[in-house]
């Protein structure tokens, strides 16, 4: 019993040692947590960093006298390197800079479009332990980036959950951009055959006409932000900008399509219009070699629900009319690749489909032949788009509502 007990005695002793605590502990109260950060090439070329600092007496509202007060606090500063810019945060910031709660991160046109200039901040994220690698990332369009951290939200207090909510909006019900987090795009950048895109955030400036007051307290937001498109990158610098139109033909070949809308002429009545809601979809890129040439077959296949018509349409209507209203379907789809093409192959020269990436997969020998002429192949690349499209259901209503 003795015996016993003194190893219990050493055991307690030597839980006490390993039960200290943090050494390295900061009280939450102590904490300035980054909601939204930018980050951008200076005038005087430093690396500039803009970040959103929570502020929690003013998210909570109590009192009065604050309720109207900004939720954030938004500060800048620079350095010569990402990391020397953000500890400089420091010197304005009275309370330590905590990381792990920033969900979007912008970089801006500038910073982008330089050799290694998002590689440095890629490196950042991936090395320190406090960012999270799951940060949503956005590439800034035809703005400073003190402008676009400026954008308001009116469903939002915080622009750091607008960019948020918005990025996911964007990619389920429009497909129209690509939002990935920073640890995809890094995937990305090291992935052979495959360049990276990002969605493109810009400035929407608003009417500022003021509005009447009443009981309750009003505010305009003159700045807001949107995301339209996409900005592809061939390595890890920005090259060039694709519309909202390119952009899903972009997504259609990477089998990225959600949700969205497709508008086509009726076949009965070509002035008027109709509207598809694109459902299930999929895609696949197939490489062959022909004769020693490289070439691709982009096959997608969907399906869409009847959602809106101009004018009176007989959905019951014969086989014909319902195969014409596909037919004009992939068309449109067809239309949409094609034009991404173009601007990847002759304006961009960035493979952003990841046409080189299907060949390693198929052909990792011959791969290894053209991998290091892959930027002289892709411009002339043979494509073949081929799109198989089916109306399957006319949404509530088999009729169009008749008016008197």
């Amino acid at each position: 019993m003795r015996i016993r007990g003194k190893v219990l005695l050493i055991c307690l002793f030597l839980g006490c040692l390993f039960s200290s605590g943090c050494w390295d502990r900061v009280e939450i109260e102590d904490m300035g947590l980054v909601t939204l950060a930018a980050f951008d090439r200076s005038e005087d070329g430093l690396i500039k960093v803009s970040v959103h600092i929570a502020k929690p007496f003013a998210i909570s509202g109590a009192g009065q006298d604050i309720i109207d007060e900004k939720p954030f606090w938004p500060v800048t500063t620079t350095g010569h390197t990402v990391f020397q810019a953000i500890r400089n945060l420091a010197s304005e910031s009275p309370r330590q800079v905590f990381w792990a709660h920033c969900r979007v991160v912008l970089i801006g046109e500038r910073l982008a479009r330089e050799a290694a200039g998002m590689a440095q901040v890629m490196d950042f994220f991936m090395r320190d332990l406090e960012p999270r690698n799951n940060a949503q990332l956005l590439v800034v369009k035809g703005a400073d980036i003190q402008e676009i951290m400026s954008a308001r939200f009116e469903l939002e207090r915080q622009p750091g959950r607008g960019f948020e909510g918005l990025s996911k909006v964007v990619e389920a019900r429009k497909s129209t951009a690509l939002i990935p987090t920073i640890l995809e795009f890094c995937r990305e950048l090291e992935t052979d055959g495959l360049e990276p895109v990002l969605g493109a955030a810009e400035i929407v400036h608003r009417p500022t006409e003021q509005p009447q007051q009443s009981m309750l307290h009003e505010t305009v937001v003159s700045n807001s932000a949107r995301i339209s498109g996409l900005g592809a990158f061939k390595g890890d610098r920005l090259v060039g900008w694709l519309n909202d139109h390119q952009s899903r033909g972009v997504l259609w070949v990477r089998g990225k399509v959600k949700s969205g809308i497709i508008v086509i002429r009726n076949p009965l009545e070509e002035n008027r219009l109709i509207s598809l809601e694109i459902g299930q979809t999929s895609s696949k890129i197939i490489p062959k070699l022909i004769d020693g040439r490289p070439v691709i077959k982009v096959r997608i296949e969907l399906d869409a629900v009847f959602a809106q018509t101009q004018g009176q349409f007989p959905l019951l209507s014969d086989e014909k009319t319902w195969a014409r209203m596909e037919s004009r379907m992939a068309t449109a789809i067809h239309n949409e690749v094609v034009s991404a093409l173009k601007v990847a192959q002759d304006e961009l020269e960035s493979d952003i489909f990841g046409f080189g990436r299907a060949f390693y997969g198929k052909y990792p020998r011959e791969w290894q032949v053209m991998k290091d002429n892959w930027d002289e192949i892709f411009p002339t690349l043979d494509v073949q788009v081929e799109v198989h499209g089916k109306i399957v259901r006319s949404s509530l209503a088999f009729r169009t509502v008749k008016t008197r």
